[in-house]
């Protein structure tokens, strides 16, 4: 088993697009600028391409080069529009009389061959089933239908978009955008501010709670000399932070550095600020006061990805209401 963890492109695109007429791939996200440098490194190879978490948001930027480019003819794009949808990452390259497949963990993007770790092998098996598969769960960019199916945001939203790539710099376009309707932002303690991004926009996001009524408060990890949360009893919060590792979470005027490197990673830690003392300073509450469920309330942090972009988080709060309130 061939394993390449290092030079993706290279060793992948570069290596095989001469080689071969046609590449299809099932990616979870991709971007147009992405498939635009594909084409231009590589213009005799044709695309077929199958977004297979298009279901959380197309960018109306890229659905229309996806359009163009379908139009045109030297690629097909399709999303993944029934459920489950699809967090694979399949490549195979393939002519008359060969073909070669890779499967790993790398998103058809540019975080997935150039930004991040990413790891894929050279598959064994014939992948004809896996895209049927992706290929009986989509529609067409083309279908006249698409719109009723798949959110097409107005800011480019995708992984390799600039808004995510600015990683929260002064010039960020996710900061500087003009607010859509509902859009807010609020201050969280001194000198932070939490922009409220509508929940479509994440891919994926966690809510992690505060406090914990089954647990006594002298023992809670937001009460601990060095405040924490625990992840323990969070859903699904493997698929949201990376386990063991130093990561950066953005607010709308700072980076927090927080990690998971603490055993089972299980926690979430923050580097060089006092997260109790930020949420004791939003709550006008004293931060030597003992966290309880009572005078802190059902707040949780909502830490969200928006594709494999940047990490963002915000402080929430349900009302007497029930309802979920961003502040």
């Amino acid at each position: 088993m061939t394993l390449i963890v290092n030079d993706l492109y290279e060793r992948i695109m570069q290596a095989n697009a001469d080689e071969f007429d046609c590449l299809r791939v099932i990616t979870g996200y991709s971007s147009g600028d992405f498939i635009k440098k594909v084409l231009s490194d590589f213009p005799n190879l044709n695309i077929e391409l199958y977004l297979g978490m298009a279901r959380q948001g197309v960018s109306i930027r890229d659905h229309e080069y996806y359009q163009f480019i379908t139009q045109k003819g030297v690629a097909k794009v399709c999303y993944v529009t029934d459920k489950p949808m699809i967090h694979q990452k399949v490549m195979e390259f393939y002519n008359s009389r060969d073909r070669i497949g890779y499967v790993g963990s790398a998103n058809f993007s540019f975080n997935g061959f150039f930004e991040q770790r990413e790891i894929m092998t050279v598959a064994d098996n014939n992948l004809d089933a896996v895209f049927q598969m992706a290929a009986s769960q989509s529609m067409s960019c083309l279908d006249e239908q698409i719109e009723k199916v798949i959110p097409l945001v107005e800011t480019a939203q995708t992984e390799d978009s600039s808004s995510t790539e600015n990683h929260f710099g002064e010039q960020n376009d996710v900061h500087e955008e003009k607010p859509i309707e509902g859009e807010s932002e609020s201050s969280f303690g001194a000198g932070v501010q939490w922009q409220n991004l509508p929940y479509y926009r994440y891919d994926e996001y966690i809510d992690i709670p505060i406090i914990r009524k089954e647990v006594a408060p002298e023992r809670a990890p937001i009460n601990d000399d060095i405040p924490y949360l625990s992840l323990d009893g969070v859903k699904e919060y493997g698929a949201v932070l990376p386990p063991h590792q130093v990561f950066e979470l953005n607010t709308a005027s700072r980076v927090i550095e927080a990690d998971t490197e603490s055993k089972f990673g299980r926690s979430l830690r923050f580097h060089d600020v006092n997260m109790k003392e930020l949420i004791a300073q939003k709550l006008q509450i004293s931060a030597d006061t003992l966290f309880t469920v009572e005078n802190v309330g059902n707040v949780k942090l909502r830490v969200g990805r928006l594709r494999e972009g940047p990490f963002y988080m915000e402080l929430v709060k349900d009302n007497q209401k029930g309802e979920e309130k961003t502040f």
